[in-house]
């Protein structure tokens, strides 16, 4: 799912613990939630993370906040993995 925000919050799709909170060239940060039975959810392409690493996260916490950057846009991409 790719979704777009600005200057907007982007919330947790269901509860769960951080699994991984980072940065790369490709994803920019990104935050890896686990929500148990071997699904994950993650979130990439976000300016700053609002969780750590072993944060217990409950649905729709906010866990990362989007920004627009000069001539970037800005969107999330939520990945489900089972």
């Amino acid at each position: 799912m790719d979704l777009e925000a600005y200057h907007e919050p982007v919330m947790a799709v269901a509860a769960g613990r951080v699994e991984k909170v980072g940065f790369d060239e490709r994803s920019g940060v990104y935050v890896v939630l686990d929500h148990g039975q071997g699904i994950t959810t993650s979130y990439a392409h976000l300016q700053y993370a609002l969780v750590k690493i072993d944060q217990l996260i409950n649905e729709g916490q906010p866990i990362k906040f989007q920004e627009i950057q000069a001539r970037v846009e800005s969107h999330t991409y939520i990945f489900p993995c089972a």
